[in-house]
C-alpha cells in the first residue's frame, strides 16, 4: 500500500473530483458534470456494481456475510443525518436478505434496533452487553454508530476494518465524502492497521446518480484504495414501510466506548445465547415517521400495519 500522503488543502481535493474528464452527458439526475468513464486498466475507477442480493457473500465487505460489525459514518445528507440511519440499515437488511443489528451510540443513552426479520427483544431495558448477547442468535449481522465525538484517530484504533458511509450524491456530498474516507484511511495507516474496507450508501436520488457518484469518488480515490468504494444500496426517498422493532433502550447510564461494544459483539458471535427474562414478538412492519423537521419525501405504503 503507498504512503497516504497528509491531508492536503481542500482546494487539491476539489481539483481531484473536478478537473478530470467528464465528458458523460447530463441524464437529468444531478448536475451536467459527470464522471469520467471507467478505465479498465485501473480497477479503482472501475464502475462499482450494486450488491445482488441473491449472492450472499456477493464482497468481501459484505457485512451480511459474517457477524462482526460495521461501522456507520454520516456524510453530507440532503436532512439531518441521524433521520438516514434507520431506513438505510433497513434497505440493507433488505438488500442483503439479512436482518441486521443497529447499535447507536450517538445519543447520551445506547439505543438497539433490529432491522430486516422477525426479531424479538426483552419486555425490559437490559443493558447493552446482555442485550446484544440475547439478540446474537437473532440477527445476521451488526452495525454502530458511534459517537459523534470520535475522531478518525479514534475509529482507526478499533478492531473493525468495516466502513459504510451514508452520503448525499452532490458536489459538496463527493468532496465531504472524499475527505472522510482519506482521514481514515491516514489515520489507519498511522495506527498500523491493515487498510479498511469501504461501502457507501447513496441517499436522496436516483440510482443513476449514486453510481455517477461513486464513480468520481473511485476516480479521485484511485491510488490512495487497495480495492474501491463500493456502492451497497441506494435509497431515493424514506420509505414509510420498515421491518424494524422500533428503537430499544438499554439500562445503561451512558454509551459505553466503542471498543468494548465490539469487543461484545465479536463475544457474542462464539457464545451460546445468554438466557434472559420472557421476550414480546415484534409486529412484521412498524410504519416509521421522519422527524418532524425532515423534509424527506415518504412513499406510503398501503399494507404497512401498525406495531401490535
Amino acid at each position: 500500500m503507498n504512503r497516504i500522503p497528509p491531508a492536503p488543502d481542500v482546494l487539491d481535493e476539489l481539483a481531484a473530483m473536478f478537473l478530470t474528464n467528464t465528458d458523460e452527458p447530463d441524464d437529468g439526475s444531478g448536475d451536467a458534470n459527470g464522471p469520467a468513464e471507467p478505465d479498465p486498466k485501473h480497477p479503482a475507477s472501475r464502475t462499482p456494481q450494486t450488491h445482488d442480493p441473491s449472492s450472499r457473500n456477493a464482497s468481501s465487505g459484505d457485512l451480511a456475510a459474517d457477524r462482526t460489525a460495521e461501522i456507520l459514518l454520516i456524510g453530507h445528507l440532503p436532512v439531518r443525518g441521524g433521520v438516514w440511519i434507520g431506513p438505510v440499515v433497513d434497505a440493507l437488511a433488505r438488500a442483503r436478505r439479512r436482518s441486521i443489528g443497529l447499535i447507536r451510540l450517538d445519543h447520551e443513552r445506547p439505543i438497539v434496533e433490529l432491522l430486516g426479520g422477525q426479531q424479538k427483544v426483552p419486555d425490559h431495558e437490559l443493558p447493552l452487553s446482555r442485550l446484544i448477547d440475547h439478540c446474537a442468535p437473532r440477527v445476521d449481522a451488526w452495525a454502530v454508530r458511534p459517537a459523534i465525538t470520535l475522531t478518525p484517530r479514534d475509529l482507526a484504533r478499533t478492531k473493525t476494518a468495516r466502513y459504510t458511509l451514508i452520503s448525499g450524491a452532490d458536489d459538496a456530498a463527493i468532496v465531504a465524502a472524499f475527505r472522510q474516507i482519506k482521514s481514515i484511511l491516514i489515520a489507519a495507516e498511522d495506527a498500523g492497521r491493515p487498510q479498511p474496507h469501504f461501502e457507501i450508501v447513496i441517499v436522496g436520488c436516483a440510482s443513476e446518480r449514486a453510481d455517477q457518484m461513486v464513480r468520481r469518488l473511485n476516480a479521485a480515490a484511485e491510488g490512495l484504495l487497495d480495492e474501491p468504494v463500493r456502492l451497497a444500496t441506494c435509497l431515493p426517498r424514506i420509505d414509510a414501510e420498515m421491518r424494524t422493532t422500533g428503537p430499544v433502550h438499554c439500562a445503561d447510564a451512558d454509551c459505553p466506548p466503542l471498543e468494548d461494544v465490539l469487543g461484545w459483539i465479536e463475544r457474542a458471535g462464539r457464545s451460546p445465547e445468554t438466557e434472559v427474562p420472557p421476550v414480546i414478538e415484534t409486529a412484521p412492519f412498524i410504519t416509521r415517521e421522519p422527524s418532524a423537521d425532515s423534509k424527506a419525501p415518504l412513499t406510503p405504503t398501503a399494507d404497512a400495519k401498525p406495531a401490535a
